[in-house]
């Protein structure tokens, strides 16, 4: 994991886990401390490239960490628990789902409710004290964070069986998806329908309601109360998730681009080619409209209204997301075979 200056790119720390933290996002504290999981089963709590502590799972851990309003944080496992982990590392409590949770991360709403993903194809819905209030059942591995709606609702990317018959006349066909679940029992709200997989890409909400979203369809989707607002068509796959900001939709593809769009009608305001594809890494805008995104070519690339401010090379394929300190450092996990650091 390193942290970079928002100015030039240039290192300002760093720290080394025995195992890879390019699947696990970063999350930031109040305090600046970082948290992320590793393949090594362990998450840790980071700050200013200083080790505060470590918790141990008992597999690896490539979920995203969320700190919780109250400095509660929660992670995922492949060991199937969801953990609550106190601010000085000790266990406040687990919850164990009927699979892996790997791709999913948490989320907590508004009342306290946590929404995680699990490889047993189901949605749980977790109370703040850790007690199960529903789930909700998918034919397909949740792997998508979810998000949550201005209304409450849980919004997420999934894989399913059609419960209708289709224009082909066939039924029970594998449909992708996007959900709005309630979020008293996890009932449908509404649900729209896209071409392809919508699982790699987290969704995201503005203040007015609207979802983002891309698709192996090479679209990103603009979804308001269950109907097609706007889509865009780009030149490949969108693994990425969308960022939003000031009426901008930010989002990668897999052409190599980012691009930023008008959350109004999706008309382009300007794009980037990297010099590889943009995957599994996926943009933060910082308070001054910078945005930070990694790709394939192992670059970290700073970009302002479409021009580049400077791009850092940092040893590997780039799949995390970044976070952004409260002094604009820059903060993202990286693999590099070059380094090693018991800790």
């Amino acid at each position: 994991m390193v942290a970079l200056d928002p100015e030039d790119g240039s290192l300002k720390w760093e720290f080394e886990a025995l195992g890879k933290i390019t699947r696990s996002a970063p999350a930031i504290a109040g305090d600046d401390t970082v948290y992320v999981g590793s393949t090594d089963k362990n998450m840790y709590a980071v700050r200013k490239g200083e080790l505060q502590w470590k918790f141990s799972t008992a597999a690896k851990v490539k979920s995203s960490p969320w700190v919780d309003v109250d400095g509660t944080i929660l992670i995922g496992s492949k060991d199937h628990n969801l953990y609550a982990i106190n601010p000085d590392g000790t266990l406040k409590w687990n919850f164990t789902t009927g699979g892996k949770i790997t791709k999913s991360s948490p989320v907590v709403a508004a009342d306290g409710t946590i929404y995680i993903g699990s490889k047993d194809h189901k949605l749980y819905a977790i109370s703040h004290e850790g007690f199960l209030k529903w789930t909700r059942s998918f034919s397909k591995h949740v792997k998508s964070r979810p998000a949550i709606h201005p209304d409450g609702s849980v919004i997420l990317g999934v894989t399913d069986r059609s419960t209708t018959i289709l224009q082909d006349g066939k039924k029970n066909k594998k449909v992708h998806k996007v959900v709005a679940l309630n979020p008293a029992d996890g009932s449908t709200k509404w649900e729209f329908v896209v071409d392809g997989k919508v699982t790699s890409s987290w969704p995201a909400v503005d203040v007015d309601g609207v979802v983002y979203i891309g698709s192996h369809d090479k679209c990103i989707y603009a979804i308001s109360d269950g109907m097609l607002k706007w889509k865009v068509l780009t030149g490949a796959k969108i693994k990425s998730s969308p960022a939003v900001f000031e009426g901008s939709v930010f989002i990668g593809s897999e052409d190599h681009s980012l691009y930023v769009l008008n959350s109004t009608d999706g008309g382009i305001k300007w794009s980037y080619q990297t010099g590889g594809k943009i995957t599994k890494s996926s943009p933060v805008v910082a308070n001054d409209g910078t945005v930070f995104i990694g790709s394939k070519d192992k670059n970290l690339y700073a970009l302002k209204n479409g021009v580049l401010k400077w791009s850092q090379p940092l040893g590997k394929h780039l799949k995390s997301r970044p976070v952004i300190a409260s002094e604009g450092t820059v903060i993202l996990g990286v693999s590099d075979r070059k380094k090693t650091l018991i800790v």
